[in-house]
């Protein structure tokens, strides 16, 4: 039987704070990937990035090592981790109030070790985010293992053709586009490099293009408890089975069914801490909006 190399995780980390329940959530698009690949493939991942040294930073930590992420390549740096204010709107949505744009990982560099580069290269893949700040290591990654970016919003990454020629799945969410946009879109970045590009859609599914043609997965009916991860979580169920099937279709079915996998956690994954009034409020004090 072959054993299946670790997924490699690398950048973003967060705590969600959401207001109304006092609660904090682990999360983050790379750190994310990093919890779903274990928590719903049983997969081995890892997560090299920058932490603070506050509470929220010893939470981040502590709930890798519960779910038996790897976390060799954590940095831990003097400083606020990453926050970020959700409210609850009377409908249930969540939305994003603002955040301190990363904590340390905003002001510091994240370096690569040789320790690093015999994991990245050990892994079967490397996962990062527009949100993570390592777009100037994105070369040597792509050297070490196929690397896979997740750009948030289309056009919100500046320089994107500076970087897709060293990724090799792109993903990007998508659901303001108009099906002509969507398809234009995807495929000038497919010229530019990468062998996937998958545009979430929120309620309109997933669509993947390839250079064999356009696939498109709806969403999988599910009660939803919370859909905050489910874009991440997609991206995750794709890539585990992707790398071992290239097929991107079938790839996109286990992608839908994990994104509906994740709308069944409070937060990201839950993993939850409890936050006090005097930690929101000093949490607004250093709060950039959107």
């Amino acid at each position: 039987m072959t054993t299946l190399r670790p997924i490699a995780c690398v950048g973003d980390n967060v705590v969600d704070v959401f207001r109304d329940r006092r609660q904090a959530y682990p999360g983050g698009n790379a750190y994310n990937v990093a919890a779903y690949a274990v928590l719903l493939h049983q997969a081995d991942a890892s997560f090299t990035g920058i932490v603070g040294d506050d509470e929220f930073g010893d939470h981040i930590v502590a709930t890798l090592e519960r779910l038996g992420v790897g976390t060799d390549g954590v940095r831990r740096a003097h400083g606020a981790s990453g926050q970020a204010l959700v409210d609850v709107t009377d409908d249930g949505d969540r939305v994003f109030v603002g955040s301190n744009r990363g904590g340390v990982q905003r002001s510091l560099a994240l370096r690569l070790t040789p320790d690093d580069e015999a994991r990245f290269a050990a892994s079967r893949l490397i996962h990062t985010s527009v949100y993570s700040g390592i777009d100037h290591l994105l070369p040597r990654l792509a050297a070490l293992a196929p690397v896979s970016y997740d750009f948030s919003e289309v056009g919100e990454a500046p320089h994107i053709n500076d970087l897709l020629p060293h990724i090799t799945v792109a993903c990007f969410s998508g659901a303001h586009l108009a099906p002509a946009q969507r398809t234009e879109f995807a495929h000038s970045v497919l010229a530019h490099g990468p062998q996937v590009v998958l545009i979430t859609a929120g309620a309109g599914g997933a669509f993947g293009y390839t250079a064999d043609g356009e696939f498109h997965e709806p969403i999988v009916p599910t009660p939803v408890v919370d859909a905050l991860g489910a874009g991440d979580s997609f991206i995750t169920g794709f890539l585990h089975h992707w790398t071992q099937s290239h097929d991107p279709r079938a790839a996109m079915v286990k992608g839908t069914l994990a994104g509906a996998a994740a709308c069944r956690f409070e937060g990201a994954f839950g993993h939850p801490v409890p936050v006090t009034e005097d930690q929101i409020a000093a949490i607004e004090r250093r709060t950039f909006t959107r």
